[in-house]
């Protein structure tokens, strides 16, 4: 008779042990997911700063170089890390719409690179459909 008692109460203690040892762990994990995203704004801010020191032209400079390559109004800048060369990035809109991302070295403020946005593009591909 006691062996009929033993073996139930067996299972529910292993099987509330697992469940409750579950719920701590999921909310420990839970924690430190939240300190972690504060952890990673701070890093953003530190690594715009260090990349500040190291760009010799201003903000405004690479916007003229930039303006320079593709015609148009300036909508975003910032300083980017391309492949260990410190870079602005600006987001040129032409005078058709087009969107522009404009690398400017940061550096010397020569215009490195220019990509065009292919997302007018394929909008206006679709309605036409």
């Amino acid at each position: 008779m006691k062996k009929k008692f033993i073996i139930p109460a067996l299972a529910a203690a292993i099987l509330g042990g697992g469940v409750a040892g579950s719920l701590l762990n999921t909310s420990a994990f839970a924690a430190n997911n939240d300190s972690n995203s504060n952890k990673v704004e701070v890093t953003d801010k530190q690594e715009q700063n260090q990349l500040a020191k190291e760009a010799s032209i201003t903000k405004e400079e690479a916007i003229s170089a930039a303006l320079k390559e593709v015609a148009g109004k300036a909508e975003k800048t910032e300083l980017e890390d391309e492949d260990g060369t410190v870079v602005y990035g600006v987001e040129v809109t032409d005078d058709q719409g087009k969107k522009h991302d404009v690398k400017v070295d940061a550096k010397t403020g020569k215009v490195l690179k220019v990509d065009v946005d292919d997302e007018n593009d394929s909008e206006s591909d679709s309605e036409q459909e």
